[in-house]
């Protein structure tokens, strides 16, 4: 059971309950049914067992309270059922002590100037000895935990996914070759020509600069031209116009 667990794993709540659970059903039984019947244990169970259920259910949930403190740490609806336990154990210790406190004689040796201090340190008892249980529980509870921190596990990067790619050479120089021809198609329309036209034969031909074609027409008319011939009968005649 949960109940078990949490008992063995604090002990010292644990044993304050029990020390507690005695005064506190005397307290409850006598507060509600008056004072305990003596010679007849029907009435004595009649009058105990009530008050004993009532005792032991709030020394279960101050004991689960506190292990609930201690292992998951503290939250105002924790800290007012811890409080509310205390002020009541506080309470019902101090009924059962303001009833069965005795007269204590102090010693013979203690000081006439000292009595009247002591007298009212021991009066003090009444109030100071039924805090001690709760004071002990509240303490013990907020003290620290038993849940060891776990370590920061190191975080590992995440992997990366390398996808393989199939080199096509072929395919991917026949797109290189495409891809140039339709640049130097677009770079050859994009500048100007000019163009060679010989006027004896009709040779005509197109050069990227003015010189080229210059230097074209002067060679093809020295070299290529078919009226060449022509041309240099009738210079040899004088008949050049």
């Amino acid at each position: 059971m949960k109940f078990l667990r949490h008992m063995s794993e604090n002990l010292f709540i644990t044993f304050t309950g029990i020390a507690a659970l005695v005064h506190s059903t005397w307290s409850l039984g006598t507060m509600f049914s008056g004072v305990a019947p003596s010679g007849d244990w029907w009435a004595y169970l009649g009058w105990v067992i009530p008050a004993f259920m009532v005792a032991f259910a709030m020394d279960v949930g101050q004991i689960s309270t506190s292990a609930a403190i201690r292992h998951n740490g503290l939250t105002w609806q924790r800290a007012v059922t811890f409080c509310v336990f205390a002020v009541a154990t506080y309470y019902l210790q101090f009924l059962y002590i303001a009833h069965h406190l005795p007269m204590l004689e102090l010693a013979q040796g203690l000081s006439t100037v000292h009595r009247d201090n002591v007298k009212t340190a021991v009066d003090a008892a009444i109030w100071i000895l039924p805090l001690f249980l709760p004071l002990s529980t509240i303490l013990y509870t907020l003290s620290g935990g038993d849940k060891k921190e776990q370590p920061i596990a190191p975080t590992s990067p995440e992997p990366t996914i390398l996808v393989a790619k199939q080199e096509q050479p072929l395919i991917e120089e026949k797109v290189t070759e495409i891809e140039s021809s339709i640049i130097l198609t677009e770079e050859r329309i994009q500048e100007p020509t000019y163009t060679a036209d010989c006027e004896a034969c009709g040779w005509t031909n197109d050069y990227l600069s003015p010189k080229t074609a210059a230097r074209a027409l002067n060679t093809h008319k020295s070299l290529h031209c078919s009226k060449r011939h022509e041309v240099e009968i009738v210079s040899q005649n004088g008949h050049i116009s």
